[in-house]
Parts: C-alpha cells; sequence; structure tokens
C-alpha cells in the first residue's frame, strides 16, 4: 500500500506543475477568457474557443487537457461566458473537471475600458488506481515522501469560484490590455498523504500584451504572464507578429516559458474562422530525465457577430416589451488607411481625422502615417482627412461587413495654381448671389477656417456674351460680393482679395468651329475660382 501512495504522489505532483503550467496554455490570446472571468463577452462577438493540448508524450500515457469556452455580450455593458475544461493523465488514472460561468460588466472611462468579471462553478477530481501507468522513464530519484498514517481519498467535488479585473486602452499606434484574476478560490484537492504541497491551490494570474501597428496591415503583439499557485510559479513572455489583408488574418510568434520551454505557434483567421497550432520544445530537468518531452497544442473558433435588429414602432405592449429586449450590440471591424502626398508620393503623417457615424459621436484624433480605428457591422460612415496646407478629403463608407483597409492622396496648396468653386451662380445679368452660391461658399469659409494663415484671391469669369468692358465690370462686382459675404463670416480683409476678369480667361471655347453658339463652352467659362497668394509660413 506505501508503494502504491508512493507512486500516486508523484504522478499527483506532476498533475499539480502541469496544472500551473497548463492553465495559461500557450495560446495565451486564445485562451485568456479561460483564465480570468473578466475576458469574457468584451468583444462584441459570441465568441466560442476550443483548445486542446497534448503533454509530455513520453513521460505519461495520454497527458492530455481539453479546454472550452463560450462568451458573448449583453445589454448596457453586461457580458457573460461559460468555461470547461478536462485534464487527464496516467492514462485517465488521474481527472479533474472544471466548469464555471462567468458574468461581467464593463465601464468605459474616457478611452480606457474597465471590466471587473466574477466566475462560480464546479470542480471535480478523481482518482483511479487500477489505471494508473507508472512512468518508467522517470527518474528513480525523483519523489515525494509521504506523511505517515496519512490516508488516500480518490475523489472530491467543490465549488469553485473566481474574480477578475481587465483594463483596455488605446494610444496613437497601439492598444494595451492588462488582465488580473484569481482563481479556484473556493476548490479543494484531494488530500494526497496528508501532504499541504500536493493539495491544489488557488491560482493568481497577471497578463498584459501591446497590439502595436506598424503600417496599415502589419501588427506586433508582445504578451507577458506571470502566474503563482502554491510554491509553483510561471513566467511566460512572447511576441506574435499578425498580417492583415481584406479581414483575414495570419499570425506566427514565439515565445518562452521561464525554466521549462521554448514556444512557437502559427495560425491565422478568415471570416469568423481560428485556428493556430503550437509546439512546446521542453528545456526544463524533466527533459533531462525523460528525454524528449515536448507538447503540442491546437486551437480552433468561431465568432458570430450580432447584427441590429430591425424593429417596428411599438403599437402593443408586446412590441414595447420586445424593443425593450432586443440586442444593439453590434460587431466592429478594423479601419486602417495610409496617406501619402499627391505630389512627392511620400507618407504625410501628423494628420487629424474624424469618422462621422450616426451611432456614436465624432472623433477626431492626431496619428502618425495612418489611421487605426474600428467600423460598426452594417453602418456606414464619413471619413475626413485635415492637414494644414493640403486639401481636405472626404469619403463615404457604406454598410460595413469586413475590414477595410485604405490609400488616401492628399492634394498640397500650390501657389497661384487656380481652384474651381462649383455651383457658384448669380441672378441672370446681376451680380447678386443665389442661395446655392451661399451654400457652397459656406465651404469655403470652413476651408479659410481650418487653414487660418493663407490669403486667396477670389476671381470671377464671364462668357464673351455682351461688350467686354461691361462683362470685366459685372465680374468684378460679382467677385466683391463673394468676398463680403466671406467677410460677413469673420474671415478677415487681409486674407481675401477680389478680382475680376470678365470673358479674358477663357477655359473653353464660347463657338464652336463653324462659328454657332457652343452653350456648353460657355457654360464652363462663366466661374468662380480661387487661389492662394500666400501660405504665411
Amino acid at each position: 500500500m506505501k508503494k502504491r501512495k508512493l507512486i500516486f504522489a508523484i504522478l499527483l505532483t506532476f498533475s499539480v506543475v502541469v496544472r500551473a503550467q497548463d492553465i495559461h496554455w500557450s495560446h495565451t490570446p486564445e485562451s485568456r477568457a479561460m483564465i480570468n472571468p473578466a475576458e469574457n463577452g468584451i468583444d462584441t462577438l459570441l465568441k466560442s474557443t476550443l483548445i486542446y493540448r497534448n503533454q509530455w508524450r513520453s513521460l505519461i500515457t495520454a497527458f492530455q487537457t481539453t479546454g472550452i469556452n463560450v462568451n458573448t455580450p449583453l445589454l448596457k455593458g453586461w457580458g457573460a461566458g461559460i468555461t470547461y475544461y478536462n485534464d487527464r493523465a496516467g492514462s485517465a488514472g488521474w481527472q479533474q473537471n472544471n466548469a464555471i460561468i462567468s458574468t461581467t460588466y464593463t465601464q468605459k472611462i474616457k478611452e480606457v475600458s474597465v471590466t471587473l468579471g466574477l466566475g462560480l462553478g464546479l470542480d471535480q477530481k478523481s482518482v483511479d488506481m487500477d489505471k494508473f501507468i507508472l512512468p518508467s522513464q522517470i527518474d528513480p530519484n525523483l519523489s515525494i515522501t509521504p506523511y505517515s498514517g496519512a490516508a488516500l481519498a480518490t475523489k472530491s467535488t467543490s465549488f469553485d469560484n473566481s474574480i477578475g479585473l481587465f483594463a483596455s486602452c488605446p494610444f496613437d499606434k497601439s492598444l494595451l490590455e492588462v488582465g488580473l484574476s484569481a482563481g479556484h478560490l473556493l476548490a479543494n484537492d484531494l488530500n494526497v498523504l496528508g501532504n499541504p504541497d500536493a493539495r491544489y491551490k488557488q491560482l493568481y494570474t497577471f497578463n498584459t500584451h501591446v497590439l502595436y501597428n506598424l503600417n496599415a496591415n502589419w501588427e506586433i503583439d508582445p504578451y507577458f504572464t506571470y502566474q503563482n499557485q502554491a510554491k509553483f510559479q510561471k513566467i511566460v513572455a512572447g511576441s506574435r507578429i499578425n498580417y492583415t489583408q481584406n479581414g483575414n488574418k495570419i499570425y506566427g510568434g514565439l515565445g518562452y516559458r521561464m525554466n521549462d520551454a521554448v514556444m512557437g505557434q502559427i495560425g491565422f483567421s478568415q471570416g469568423g474562422f481560428r485556428a493556430g497550432i503550437s509546439y512546446d520544445y521542453t528545456l526544463s530537468s524533466m527533459k533531462g530525465n525523460v528525454g524528449s518531452s515536448s507538447a503540442f497544442e491546437l486551437v480552433i473558433g468561431y465568432d458570430i457577430a450580432f447584427k441590429k435588429k430591425k424593429v417596428s414602432t411599438p403599437s402593443t405592449k408586446v412590441d414595447t416589451f420586445i424593443k425593450k429586449i432586443v440586442p444593439k450590440t453590434l460587431t466592429y471591424y478594423a479601419f486602417r488607411a495610409e496617406v501619402t502626398d499627391a505630389t512627392s508620393g511620400e507618407k504625410i503623417n501628423n494628420f487629424s481625422y474624424s469618422i462621422l457615424p450616426n451611432s456614436r459621436p465624432p472623433k477626431e484624433t492626431t496619428l502618425n502615417e495612418f489611421i487605426i480605428d474600428t467600423l460598426a457591422l452594417n453602418e456606414s460612415y464619413i471619413i475626413t482627412l485635415k492637414k494644414e496646407n493640403y486639401f481636405p478629403i472626404s469619403d463615404t463608407l457604406e454598410n460595413i461587413t469586413a475590414d477595410i483597409n485604405k490609400s488616401y492622396v492628399m492634394i498640397p496648396f500650390e501657389i497661384n495654381k487656380e481652384y474651381a468653386l462649383r455651383n457658384i451662380y448669380y441672378e441672370f445679368d446681376k451680380s447678386l448671389l443665389t442661395d446655392n452660391s451661399k451654400l457652397e461658399l459656406d465651404k469655403l469659409v470652413v476651408f479659410l477656417n481650418d487653414n487660418p494663415k493663407i490669403s486667396i484671391e477670389l476671381s470671377s469669369h464671364t462668357d464673351n456674351k455682351g461688350e467686354g468692358a461691361y462683362n470685366l465690370s459685372l465680374s468684378e462686382e460679382r467677385a466683391k460680393n463673394c468676398v463680403a459675404y466671406l467677410l460677413s463670416k469673420g474671415i478677415s480683409s487681409e486674407r481675401l482679395v477680389a478680382k475680376g476678369y470678365g470673358e479674358s480667361t477663357p477655359i473653353a471655347q464660347n463657338n464652336k468651329p463653324d462659328g454657332t453658339d457652343n452653350s456648353e463652352g460657355r457654360a464652363k467659362n462663366r466661374r468662380t475660382e480661387f487661389k492662394i497668394l500666400s501660405l504665411g509660413n
């Protein structure tokens, strides 16, 4: 009996060591919701993840861990998730089953999102001595001295709970995420040989990662994890490189589990499907005892986006009730854009952009070289880019259904180059502005306010109908009326010059080659333009 107890003590000690190791997994980003309850229901998606790990294959027959997590957002900042994992060793002589239901609440404080999580469930462990296989590969000197007179328990079921905190904060080019959790606060282990070091202990985890965007397609994702369980501590550090194109992503990375193993991993995601595989090459003393003790891990997942439910105007109490319970949660897609100079072809940095959706207030941020933001499923947006001494850009994105990568070209100002103002109209044979013309000039007011250092000449042109002197006078009056309108909107007179050119600078033929009237050409010649006289630098 004493020998059987000793064998069991060795195997259970291995399982405790590996529990401390397995619970963080090698696919850190995909498994965090299984460890920290606060990371359930925070991604505006229904996320499902399955991880299978086969470890120390040459040491013990079938040391396997399988974990499943499903989590989803709920209404008004709430989320929920469920996690189940099965841990088994020694041909299933040792088994552990753990099931936890988590609930979360997220509060946004300015740009920082903070989530609190609580998990409740059951933890069950069992031992079947008839199924244990003694690993002959183990060093014969590796053993545990049992306490004398201790009894051997074979089954334990207890309540389990965990608490967690998660926070994320965006920066110019990156996103920082930090998680803290304490797990298995109520769970008890089998009282093996009365040895307190072999009991199942609480698990404390700290993890952080930074998603750093190199450009519109490439990201670096370094991560760090620290865990403490009983007398066992784990420190894991590594990094991934992600490449995203048209909503699809591939990644690869390396990590190091201190004093234990080097980890390599690759994977991809397409649509809502995710898959990855990792391999751990063991470097610890265990490798010296048993030769190869490597591990591999497989992860697959599928994410389901929530779409807005269209609810008609309630006409009954039932309709009113349905409207209250319909979720408004949306999934979000990445929006990335690079901006270049139209003249030099070089990337532009330190510009500003604004995104104007119907679903959230305007946002304006100054970034370097590229834009990174999120766009909601099936929503439409107006993207505006601005930079001093460049003409602004406006772009409309409609019915978002995937990640978007864009390239924009900004046109720099040129001194003394004419720029046409569209839709400037006057009453026939008069210089008075129409209401539609004032709307167009309002756009010029915005432009001048956005570029407060420049000065412009505002000019008016006519076709060749009528006397040349009359056309010159008419065009001057029209230019003065445009400038007067700009002055009424607060633009300084020192920045404005009115100029009439009459029919002297046509841009199209007023008459066809056969001498007949060219109405289209004359329409082009009746125009209002401006040119930049000085940048004011």
